[in-house]
């Protein structure tokens, strides 16, 4: 489609949310690109793709760019979701406020880049600016932010990443993330007879409680929720009701604050497969350390700006999730976390706000001037 013919930020993000990018379909999200290049191809942009192991990549810089890899700011966003049924495909509008699948995670923050460099034009040339969309982040972003910086040597003096879970909040630190898959075994009896066996499932249990003496459980009393956390996100064991299950496998999520590493995790893992034996422990990927990302000038100069936009000051918040700021904080590039108004990202009433959109949209606009105008 023609850069001459623009569509609003709100049709941009329709035509985007239409897209069923789920993270393993990697086809989704080599179409979304391709249909987001499509938006950028007459621009003065210097266009790359890539592809690691099946997880698309785009990166456009401006060609007054003079280090392609080191920019003075990244727009920065991914394209995948996580899964939703086919009727969250398909954006619905009641006022200003839009529902649908990644409308808010995050490709309302992607309309709003798309439309800023068509509206900027061919005066791309006076910005030391780039564009970096992968397909991979609600998985962890190993092969997508985390490809492009480690591998390919991305780096950048800052980066905009709209993917906190709040709106108009600025994230400074975040919970580092530990995925792992527990498996039990044990000994299979009657169920009548349970002391000719050695039940897996209740194995895995009292393995999984030595872990939970290192995190908090709800309710904790601290509105903030700033501690470490435990989730069993998957459990399976046995077949039917009258054996004892001789297997049995747990799919466990550990958040850890600030101040706690990934290696502190794996001694606790190690601790407590020494009291509970016969547990194996498998790390799954999108692991990563606890994040701090105190502000900088850029950080400084974007919160100026979006404060007088919308007359109030902006809050400094610890987040709980992740996200691919963890890799450029890996290297030490400023990452600047905030997010316009809406809410309930990976739910079925996942919405943003239009109007405050088009706000976020003036902000991010004197921003790019402001910090990457040459």
């Amino acid at each position: 489609m023609s850069t001459s013919i623009k569509l609003s930020i709100a049709d941009l993000l329709t035509e985007l949310v239409r897209m069923p990018t789920i993270s393993s379909d990697f086809a989704a999200n080599i179409e979304a690109l391709d249909w987001i290049e499509g938006q950028l191809g007459e621009l003065p942009l210097d266009i790359k793709r890539f592809e690691h192991n099946g997880v698309p990549s785009l990166v456009a810089t401006t060609r007054s760019v003079k280090n392609e890899k080191n920019p003075k700011l990244w727009l920065a966003g991914h394209v995948d979701v996580v899964p939703a049924t086919g009727d969250l495909f398909v954006p619905k509008i009641t006022g200003n406020k839009m529902t649908g699948r990644g409308t808010y995670d995050m490709k309302s923050a992607i309309a709003v880049f798309i439309r800023l460099l068509q509206d900027l034009g061919d005066n791309l040339n006076d910005y030391d600016l780039g564009l970096m969309l992968t397909g991979d982040e609600e998985p962890g972003g190993a092969n997508g932010v985390g490809w492009l910086t480690q591998r390919h040597g991305y780096r950048g003096q800052a980066v905009l990443l709209p993917d906190s879970l709040k709106n108009w909040e600025l994230e400074i630190s975040a919970k580092g993330v530990n995925f792992f898959r527990f498996t039990s075994s044990g000994k299979d009896a009657h169920g009548s007879r349970i002391w000719e066996g050695d039940n897996a499932v209740e194995r895995l249990l009292a393995f999984i409680d030595v872990l939970r003496t290192h995190t908090t459980t709800e309710p904790c009393g601290d509105p903030k929720h700033y501690h470490h956390t435990l989730n069993i996100g998957r459990l399976e064991g046995g077949e039917v009701v009258n054996q004892v299950p001789h297997t049995a496998e747990a799919l466990v999520d550990i958040r850890i604050i600030p101040g706690t590493s990934t290696n502190d995790v794996d001694e606790w893992v190690k601790a407590a497969q020494t009291l509970v034996p016969g547990i194996t422990a498998e790390r799954l990927q999108g692991q990563a350390q606890p994040l701090i990302s105190p502000p900088t000038e850029a950080t400084q100069l974007f919160l100026r700006i979006a404060e007088a936009a919308i007359g109030r000051q902006i809050p400094h918040v610890h987040a709980h999730g992740g996200t691919d700021a963890r890799y450029f904080a890996d290297h030490d590039i400023p990452v600047i976390t905030i997010n316009s108004d809406g809410g309930e990202p990976h739910t079925k009433n996942e919405w943003v706000d239009l109007a405050d959109l088009n706000v976020y949209y003036r902000v991010v606009k004197r921003f790019v001037d402001e910090w990457a105008g040459l």
